[in-house]
């Protein structure tokens, strides 16, 4: 018997062990647990994955092995118009641009249906099965679609013949007219464009011609063949429209000719008529308006160049204009002032009457007069060359004014002259531009060059474009992967039945008190988890019978009466109990158990004695408590059978006072009770002794119970009024539930074997 105080801990003994047992569950520790049940339930299931890993690759390797294999190969063209040519020479027919739009455009020329046209003539795919779905051999498989169609059209038809004659014969009859020659070329030239490609290199101008087949050979002759065409066909198209350019060009520079000529006919005959005779570049008139004009300008230069000689021969003007008009003077002068200040030199030095200075004054003398004499003569000529040059001016004038109002007089007649002569020079301007052209297009055709050139060519390709088995394998893998984490969450989803501890706080709401293992019998060699306990008290599975006991026994009210319950039979609620009350008689406490499943009583059978005396007869009168009381030959705990007697009414008995007066008896009697109840779902009785008790165990058996019937008798036993205190799983298979992950299951690990005897 255990002696120890209860303290002071509240709740119940059950609540407070699993607390103080239970891991830490704060919010950074939900992802890390919610992680490893995921890792642990792919491990359980490692081969439901290992079989999709496994099998989608086979299947998808087996349906690629069963495809044609096709090959592309691609050649590659840069479309760069600007880099060929000057901007005079370019093209008069298209715009120098690079842009997306026109990049698209030659994407979509190169793959567009002429080009599939000219590749199928030129290979002669017409006789090529590949493109020629007629000269194909029926598969197997189609042959067999035929033929079950053909057997069912003629079933029908056998059918409806008496009835339909007319619908019976268009059903047998072949509702399709024969491909014509049209109809087949039409098909191979769509199945050949549909195997050209043309894409475009992002942030270039390349673009990358592609051609698919079942042969090597062949699509990298297409693909190099369609560059080569694309190229042919631009430099051809600019040769094009450079001819047909030129061909308007001339058309359009003889009629202007012609035009030309009939504008100039047509001004001499008018200048003939109206007297209008023309100069070298105007009409006379106009002309010597323009001559008389200009010889007066010449005139008036000539009056103000003699005006100006007078005024430098008066002294008016500078040294330098004196100078233009007589150099001869500007010399006398010179001199003269050279003499002159030598004399004044000596006058300061000598004095008036030396005979230097006298001589000097006599030299100053003679120069004067010769500088008076030579400025007379020019102021003459100077004054006559004004007069003439007056006069010159004067006639010019009256000239220009006669010669202007001739103009004006021949101005009205020469306005139509002008807008003939207009037109005429528009037309000759225009003849002259469209000869510019014709120049420049002949330079044109001359340098034109396409503007794509070849970047590589084509190649055999050295492995299948289709199928890509590269990427397809390591695709079948991922979707392996993929099922098998679906199929895992499904039957995690799907799994009914109890497999550890937190199945049952999530299901039932119960914390698990005890797991109990299932022991194998014939390695053992025990009858049951009952005998093995007492044989290897220090093993794992008498360890977890010791655990049930210490949560019932913690907390402030100790249970005295332990009722042990199951939904079915087999569930292991008596092997428990017996489980529990030798573990506990083992430790010292007086306990006994009580039977209470009179319809299949077997605790005759795990004890290995006979049906004795027990409970009905108890209750029914029959028989002294002390008749009913036998002891356990191992451990020396009592127990009381259900007893032999009939069985009928059995819920009666223990809803009468004998059975409250036993339980009141035993519980003065020994330190606990245990109540062996039948299954609850079965027996109403389970629930009727499941009230008298103190508390209620539920026993699960591992990997067995369903759910749904557990919580079914979880409620049966709260309606019933029984203090269901927590749960025991039971049956447990220590090796699989150790290889779970489960968070309960770490005491099953094997770095705990030295801790236990087995």
């Amino acid at each position: 018997m255990l002696n120890v105080a209860p303290g002071s801990q509240s709740g119940s003994g059950a609540e407070r062990f699993y607390r103080g047992a239970q891991v830490g569950t704060n919010p950074r520790d939900a992802t890390g647990v919610m992680l490893s049940n995921a890792a642990w339930s792919l491990w359980r299931h490692r081969w439901v994955m290992l079989l999709c890993v496994l099998l989608v690759p086979a299947i998808a390797w087996a349906g690629l092995k069963q495809l044609t294999p096709l090959y592309t190969a691609t050649a590659s063209v840069i479309y760069e118009p600007a880099s060929y040519q000057q901007q005079e020479l370019q093209s008069i027919l298209r715009p120098d641009a690079t842009s997306d739009e026109v990049i698209s455009s030659q994407v979509e020329v190169i793959q567009g249906l002429h080009s599939a046209q000219r590749v199928a003539e030129k290979f002669d795919l017409m006789e090529n099965p590949e493109f020629n779905p007629t000269l194909r051999p029926k598969s197997t498989t189609s042959a067999i679609i035929e033929g079950v169609t053909g057997g069912v059209k003629g079933g029908i038809a056998f059918l409806i013949r008496p009835v339909f004659p007319a619908a019976a014969e268009s059903l047998v009859a072949d509702s399709r007219p024969p491909a014509t020659e049209d109809d087949i070329r039409r098909l191979v030239v769509t199945l050949t464009q549909q195997a050209i490609t043309a894409e475009a290199v992002r942030q270039s101008h390349v673009i990358d011609v592609s051609f698919t087949s079942r042969s090597r050979t062949l699509s990298a002759q297409i693909a190099n063949d369609l560059a080569s065409m694309y190229i042919s066909d631009q430099l051809q198209m600019k040769f094009d429209a450079v001819r047909n350019a030129n061909k308007w060009l001339e058309g359009q520079a003889h009629e202007l000719q012609q035009q030309v000529q009939s504008n100039e006919n047509k001004i001499a005959n008018y200048r003939s008529s109206q007297g209008l005779t023309q100069g070298v570049q105007a009409g006379l008139a106009t002309e010597e308006v323009s001559r008389l004009s200009d010889s007066l300008v010449s005139a008036r230069n000539e009056l103000a160049q003699a005006e100006g000689n007078v005024s430098a021969a008066h002294g008016r003007l500078g040294t330098s204009a004196q100078a233009a008009v007589s150099p001869s003077v500007i010399a006398l002068r010179a001199q003269r002032d050279a003499v002159s200040a030598q004399l004044q030199s000596l006058l300061a030095h000598l004095g008036p009457n030396h005979p230097t200075v006298l001589a000097m004054r006599q030299q100053l003398g003679v120069l004067s007069s010769e500088v008076n004499a030579e400025t007379g003569q020019v102021m003459a000529a100077s004054d006559a060359a004004v007069r003439s040059s007056r006069a010159k001016v004067a006639g010019l004038e009256q000239e220009l004014r006669d010669a202007r109002e001739r103009v004006a007089t021949a101005g009205q007649a020469e306005i139509p002259l002008e807008a003939m002569q207009r037109e005429s020079d528009a037309s000759r301007n225009l003849l002259s531009t469209v000869l510019g052209s014709m120049q420049r297009l002949a330079q044109q055709a001359a340098i034109e060059q396409p503007d794509a050139r070849i970047v590589s060519m084509a190649l055999p390709p050295g492995e299948p474009s289709y199928p890509k088995t590269k990427v397809l394998l390591p695709a079948a893998v991922l979707l392996g992967f993929c099922i098998g984490f679906l199929l895992v969450y499904l039957l995690e989803l799907t799994q009914s039945k109890f497999r550890s501890g937190h199945d049952i706080r999530s299901v039932l709401g119960l914390n698990c008190l005890a797991q109990i293992p299932q022991i194998d019998r014939d390695k053992e060699g025990v009858a049951g988890m009952e005998e093995y306990l007492v044989q290897k008290p220090f093993s794992l599975g008498a360890e977890q019978v010791r655990s049930l006991r210490a949560a019932l026994w913690l907390g402030t009210s100790r249970p005295k009466v332990v009722a042990i319950a199951a939904a079915r039979p087999g569930e292991g609620k008596t092997t428990t109990s017996i489980c529990l009350a030798r573990s506990a008689s083992l430790a010292g406490e007086r306990i006994v158990v009580v039977e209470c499943d009179t319809r299949k009583p077997s605790f005759a059978k795990l004890m290995g004695v006979k049906e004795k005396t027990g409970l009905l007869e108890f209750l029914s009168g029959t028989a002294t408590l002390e008749d009913v009381i036998h002891t356990d030959k191992l451990t020396n705990f009592d127990y009381i059978p259900a007893g032999v007697a009939g069985r009928s009414n059995s819920h009666s008995l223990f809803m009468s006072e004998n059975m409250v007066m036993l339980l009141e008896r035993l519980r003065r009697d020994y330190d606990l009770v245990v109540l062996d109840l039948p299954p609850v779902i079965a027996m109403t009785d389970a629930r009727i002794v499941a009230s008298l008790a103190e508390s209620t165990l539920l026993c699960v058996r591992w990997q067995t119970t369903p759910r749904a019937v557990a919580k079914h008798c979880y409620e049966m036993l709260q309606d019933a009024g029984a203090n269901v205190v927590g749960a025991a799983l039971t049956r447990v298979n220590m090796r699989a539930h150790a290889r779970s992950g489960h968070t309960d299951a770490e005491a099953y690990h094997s770095r705990y074997a030295p801790y236990y005897q087995h």
